[in-house]
Parts: C-alpha cells; structure tokens; sequence
C-alpha cells in the first residue's frame, strides 16, 4: 500500500504536517506526535494553520481529511474506522454524522452505552 498523494492544500503546510507523524508501515495507523487536545488517553492531535488570513487550530485527523480528499461535508464528522484517536492515515478515516460516530462506537463497544444492544440505546443519541 503506497501512501497516498496530498491532494489539497498548501505544499509547505504539507511538510509541517508530514514532519509531525510517525509512519509504522502499509496499512498501519500514522501516530500524530505534535500537540495534543484532551485528557491522558483521550487525545486528538492538534495543528494550527493559516486560513482566511489568520491562525486557527484543527484537528490532525481534519487536516489529514481535507488534505487527501476535499473539504469535509457540512454537517460531518472527520470519524476513526480504526478507533486510534491519533491516527491521521486518511484510509483509517471516514465522514460520517454524530449518530454514524455512536453507532460506530457502539457496535466496537465503546463510548457510555458500550455493551447495550443497539434496540436499547436512546435513539437521541444514534
């Protein structure tokens, strides 16, 4: 599996991104290793870039998306097929609504109704 092209976006944004991720190999998860967001274990990696004439900060995961594939969809969610919150391997990412991302979690058993069958789980929350 080769990489895949950076599609989007500035070349030497590219590079600061490409410069703060650990690749392991084909198919593996890419490991963001620059600035963190959340609590120990439950972290999103973090990168600021210049948009609309200012510094704003994004998810890594985010830039990895829009940086491989476009924008992302108004209404989406940058979502983990392989649950590794530090992972910015666009092939490990996919679009998808909040209740896609609960429905996600659910069936690998995590998030606050891990083990419920998905008929037991408030439908506010899929």
């Amino acid at each position: 599996m080769s990489v895949p092209r950076m599609r989007f976006g500035d070349p030497k944004e590219h590079a600061r991104f490409i410069a703060k991720i650990q690749q392991t190999g084909d198919g593996a998860c890419w490991i963001w290793l620059g600035a963190r967001k959340g609590r120990p274990g439950k972290e999103y990696g973090q990168l600021r870039v210049w948009r609309d004439e200012r510094w704003v900060g994004g998810g890594a995961h985010r830039l990895s998306w829009e940086y491989h594939y476009g924008s992302i969809p108004s209404g989406l969610w940058v979502c983990h097929r392989c649950d590794v919150m530090l992972c910015v391997n666009p092939w490990h990412l996919f679009c998808g609504t909040v209740g896609d991302n609960n429905r996600d979690m659910i069936r690998k058993g995590f998030g606050k109704h891990k083990g419920k069958p998905i008929e037991d789980v408030p439908s506010d929350y899929l």
